[in-house]
C-alpha cells in the first residue's frame, strides 16, 4: 500500500463518509423535541421519522459495503514504459441496483490520475461486477505493492456515502526497458558476431577471421599466419571466433561511483537497461551468453533459456548498490572459473573504474585467453584516472544513446 501520508492525500480526494442525511437527522430530531414540548403527536411521530429512516439507511449501507470483497488482477511483471491491463473484479453480496457502487483506486507504478470505476447493475443471477482498464508504467525498475483501493457506497436519496478500504494488495515486479541498440554499437561492443552455425539475418554483422594475435603454446600449427612470420620473425596465429566459444560474458560493476550529484542509483538504473538490451541483442544474434551481478559470492548465470532471461531480467529489477568495491575480485574469479576463452564486457563508469586496481586482474584474464571490453556508461563521458591497458577495449555509449537508456 502507498505511505502512510500517500494514503491521506488520496483520502482527502474522496468524498466525505457522510453527507446530507445528518441535516435531516437534525431536522427530525429538532420536530421531535418541539412536538414534546407541544404535546404533538403528529409532530413527534414525523420527527421520529426524519430520524430513523436515515439512520436505517446508514445502517443498511454499512453493512452492504462490508459484504464487498475485492480482487484485482494484474501482471506481476511489466516493462519500464508498458501498458499494463488492470481487471477489477467485485463480488460477494452485492447491493441493489438502487444503490450507487462505485471504486476509487490508484496504481502505484502509474502517475496517472487517479481512477474511479462505476459498478452498474449485473446480470439475471449474477452476483459479481468485472471493470478493467489500461494503465502506463512510469515508474523505473523495481519492487512495488499494487497500490490502494477504496470502495464508495451511496444510498438511493443521496443521504449518505459510505467509503471502505480494501484488501487488494499486489505485488508487481517492474522490469528494465529494452532499448533497440543500433548495429555500430554491437559492432564496436563485439556482440554482433554470429557464434557457431549462426543463420539468419544477423550473421551478416560480424566476420569469421577476427585478427591476429601472438602465438600461445598449444595453439595449432594451421592457424599460423606464416606470411606475418616472414615479415617479422614472430609466431602470429589467425583468431577466429570458433576460438572464442565460451561466448559473451557480461559483468557488472556494483559500486557504480558517481559525480557530487549523488545519482549512481540513476545509473544503476541505466545499467539494467543496458544489460537487459545487449542480452536480447545477443541472443538474437546466436551469441553464447552469461551474466554476473557483481557479486563476489554469486555465481554465473546461463542465458541459454526463456526461463533463463526471465530470471535475468529479474535480478536486475531488483540490483542494489555495493557498499564496497568488489570488482576486481568478481573479476579475477570469472576469469578463473569459465572453461573456454571468452569475451568478458565489464558494465561500468570511469568514475568506479578510475579509483580501482584492475591492471593485474586484467593482464591476468587476457594471460587466460579472454577479451575483455569496459562499457562505460557515464553521461559526460569523463575518462579521468581511467587505466589504460594494451588490448582492452574501451566502448563509451555516446549521450544520445543514454538519452535512450536515462530514467
Amino acid at each position: 500500500m502507498l505511505r502512510r501520508r500517500g494514503r491521506d492525500a488520496f483520502l482527502d480526494r474522496l468524498a466525505p463518509n457522510c453527507g446530507s442525511g445528518v441535516i435531516v437527522i437534525l431536522v427530525g430530531l429538532i420536530a421531535t423535541m418541539a412536538g414534546v414540548q407541544q404535546a404533538s403527536a403528529s409532530s413527534v411521530a414525523f420527527g421520529s421519522m426524519l430520524m430513523l429512516v436515515p439512520v436505517g439507511t446508514y445502517v443498511v449501507l454499512r453493512r452492504l459495503a462490508a459484504r464487498v470483497v475485492l480482487e484485482r488482477d494484474l501482471a506481476t511483471r511489466v516493462f519500464e514504459g508498458d501498458v499494463l491491463e488492470v481487471r477489477v473484479r467485485v463480488h460477494g453480496r452485492l447491493p441493489p441496483p438502487l444503490f450507487d457502487l462505485r471504486l476509487t483506486e490508484r496504481i502505484s507504478i502509474s502517475r496517472l490520475a487517479i481512477r474511479t470505476l462505476a459498478f452498474g447493475e449485473p446480470g439475471p443471477g449474477d452476483d459479481e461486477g468485472r471493470r478493467s482498464y489500461r494503465t502506463r508504467c512510469d515508474l523505473p525498475r523495481g519492487d512495488y505493492e499494487g497500490g490502494v483501493a477504496y470502495l464508495r457506497l451511496g444510498d438511493p436519496f443521496g443521504w449518505f456515502e459510505c467509503r471502505r478500504a480494501l484488501d487488494a494488495a499486489n505485488r508487481i515486479l517492474v522490469l528494465p526497458r529494452i532499448v533497440d541498440l543500433p548495429p555500430f554499437l554491437l559492432r564496436a561492443l563485439g556482440v554482433a558476431r554470429p557464434g557457431p552455425g549462426l543463420q539468419g539475418p544477423g550473421a551478416g554483422l560480424g566476420t569469421e577471421l577476427r585478427g591476429l594475435r601472438p602465438y600461445r603454446p598449444g595453439d595449432p600449427r594451421a592457424r599460423i599466419h606464416w606470411k606475418q612470420v616472414a615479415r617479422g620473425g614472430e609466431l602470429i596465429v589467425r583468431e577466429d571466433d570458433l576460438e572464442h566459444e565460451g561466448g559473451l560474458v557480461l559483468i557488472l560493476d556494483r559500486d557504480l561511483a558517481d559525480d557530487a550529484r549523488g545519482v549512481g542509483q540513476t545509473t544503476l538504473d541505466r545499467a539494467a537497461r543496458y544489460l537487459a538490451s545487449v542480452a536480447v541483442a545477443a541472443r538474437r544474434l546466436g551469441q553464447r551468453l552469461a551474466f554476473h551481478d557483481g557479486d563476489p559470492a554469486a555465481g554465473l548465470i546461463e542465458l541459454a533459456r526463456d526461463q533463463d532471461m526471465m530470471i535475468f531480467f529479474e535480478r536486475l529489477a531488483r540490483l542494489s548498490l555495493a557498499e564496497t568495491a568488489v570488482l576486481p575480485e568478481t573479476l579475477a574469479r570469472v576469469a578463473r572459473e569459465l572453461a573456454r576463452p571468452s569475451r568478458l564486457q565489464i558494465v561500468s563508469t570511469a568514475r568506479s573504474l578510475g579509483g580501482l586496481q584492475l591492471g593485474p586482474v586484467i593482464l591476468e584474464a587476457r594471460r587466460r585467453g579472454h577479451e575483455l571490453c569496459l562499457v562505460l556508461l557515464d553521461e559526460d563521458g569523463a575518462s579521468t584516472g581511467l587505466p589504460t591497458i594494451e588490448g582492452v577495449a574501451v566502448v563509451r555509449i555516446p549521450p544520445r544513446l543514454l538519452g535512450h537508456l536515462r530514467s
